[in-house]
């Protein structure tokens, strides 16, 4: 994590998502146990019209990602805590591209070790964007 932003990021230039089925499965490091508390996702995008947007280059913008729902499953506001793993679902709009994804923690748990730092242990995406194919 960067102690700086309190933040961790992960860019995917050549295998961008693009599709507004995706979801996401975060797995926090808990050798210190778990720290993550309240935290928020940002998508690197292009395409994107946002004007809540950070510009990082001419063609690329950092912005809060578009997070699609599961009714009674999976919720699209994002909860506290990452924990063993924690499902969610992206939705960018059909025309956004999206290129990197920031793991932003806004609070954490104490952790008996000193100087624990929040970490991401793993992170996976899966596109859900037909055709699927089951063998």
């Amino acid at each position: 994590m960067d102690p700086q932003t309190s933040s961790m990021t992960f860019e995917f230039t050549d295998h961008p998502i693009t599709s507004s089925n995706v979801s996401l499965v975060l797995m926090e490091d808990l050798v210190n146990g778990q720290l993550i508390g309240n935290f928020s996702l940002d998508c690197l995008t292009t395409n994107s019209s946002s004007s809540t947007s950070t510009s990082t280059s001419d063609e690329a913008t950092w912005e809060p990602c578009e997070m699609g729902s599961l009714s009674g499953i999976i919720p699209k506001v994002v909860g506290a805590g990452i924990g063993h793993k924690r499902i969610v679902l992206l939705a960018p709009a059909s025309e956004t591209t999206v290129t990197g994804l920031r793991v932003n923690v806004a609070s954490h748990f104490n952790s008996p070790t000193p100087d624990a730092v929040p970490t991401i242990k793993s992170i996976a995406l899966f596109d859900w964007t037909p055709p699927l194919s089951v063998s």
